[in-house]
């Protein structure tokens, strides 16, 4: 594993915490944060289907949708809406940590 998860998980996944994790490697808080939320959500990522939370999503905005008018409008967009969630949640599942941004990070 890697050392900076270790430390994280020392604390419980405190969020509040990340910072003192920062200071004792020498990084910035708002990197380490950037670099745990990145490897978090891509592990969740590769055990959540990106289509299924997408048809999740679109049931769950039509359940909202009480005016006849707004529930012909989504069915206008509904396919390609549900195509931009799909699309949105793989880059932010996918979304790589540039390790160009932090020189001190060893893995």
């Amino acid at each position: 594993m890697c050392k900076y998860i270790d430390e994280l998980k020392k604390v419980n996944y405190t969020k509040s915490k990340i910072s003192d994790i920062a200071k004792k490697y020498g990084l910035k808080e708002s990197e380490l944060k950037q670099y745990y939320q990145t490897r978090f959500f891509k592990n969740i990522a590769e055990v959540v289907d990106l289509g299924l939370l997408s048809k999740s999503t679109i049931e769950e905005i039509e359940k909202l949708l009480e005016n006849e008018t707004l529930i012909n409008e989504f069915k206008f967009i509904k396919t390609d809406l549900k195509k931009i969630i799909e699309k949105s949640l793989y880059i932010g599942a996918t979304c790589k940590f540039n390790p160009h941004q932090v020189a001190n990070f060893s893995l």
